[in-house]
């Protein structure tokens, strides 16, 4: 993934900031971006890995948006803790926990990687792991599963009903990023991958807020694919596990 550097946000607005720890080692605030429509909630910090999230911490401190109002701990509910706690030992030693926590370990040390084929890889591994599941459910045999590639495990789980034409096209061109930043480019900033993501964009242009991106300059490319993969994979998790939440993109 690119470096942290290489990103320029801005900020349109910033109000209500109010620290967020008692070190005030945080503050919290309302944010405007200059990529996404709508105020959002943000947490600045001196260590955040994103330049514009130290910058802006640098410039809370220094009251450039008005006096920080002081940080209040929210009240602990003991009982409700330990409810909490112990319901979350219990799904941990599910199954479903099991595999929750290895993707975010899996998602962690790929991130603190900053590899952008490590990521790329990864999220296929998860998809393509997914589509199994669901082929599984069709009824194919596991011996016929183990033999498909990602690009078949797509086609066969839309023949079979398993996911939509939506979502078959979004993970064909999740896919195609993939092999790109794995074997061509090493990154997601090239002219190829632009107009992938422009199509990807397109396609999931009804579940997600970005704005389109023109150039490379725009330097969302990456955050894109990120989020496209988030939201298909909660999708065929749904359509997998019934128990789960998460918004089916139909």
């Amino acid at each position: 993934m690119r470096r942290p550097e290489q990103r320029n946000i801005t900020y349109s607005s910033v109000r209500q900031p109010k620290w967020n720890s008692p070190d005030h080692s945080s503050i919290n605030c309302l944010v405007v971006l200059d990529h996404m429509p709508g105020e959002h909630p943000f947490t600045a910090a001196p260590y955040d890995t994103e330049p514009h999230g130290r910058e802006l911490f640098r410039r809370l401190v220094a009251e450039e948006f008005g006096e920080i109002a002081p940080f209040e701990p929210l009240p602990i509910d003991a009982a409700a803790l330990a409810q909490s706690a112990a319901a979350f030992a219990s799904f941990a030693n599910t199954p479903a926990g099991a595999e929750l926590l290895a993707e975010i370990a899996d998602h962690n040390e790929e991130n603190a990687s900053r590899s952008s084929r490590g990521l790329a890889a990864l999220a296929e591994t998860h998809l393509s792991k997914r589509l199994a599941r669901l082929l599984q459910i069709a009824g194919v045999q596991d011996n016929k599963i183990e033999r498909m590639n990602f690009a078949t495990k797509i086609a066969e789980a839309e023949n079979l009903g398993k996911i939509s034409h939506t979502e078959r096209l979004a993970l064909d061109l999740l896919r195609k990023i993939r092999n790109e930043v794995a074997h061509e480019s090493g990154n997601f900033y090239t002219a190829e991958i632009l107009n992938l993501t422009q199509q990807l964009h397109s396609c999931l242009a009804g579940y997600m807020t970005y704005k389109p991106v023109a150039s490379l300059v725009d330097q969302w490319i990456d955050w894109i694919f990120m989020d496209a993969f988030t939201l298909t994979n909660s999708s065929l998790k749904a359509r997998a596990d019934p128990n789960t939440q998460a918004r089916i993109v139909s």
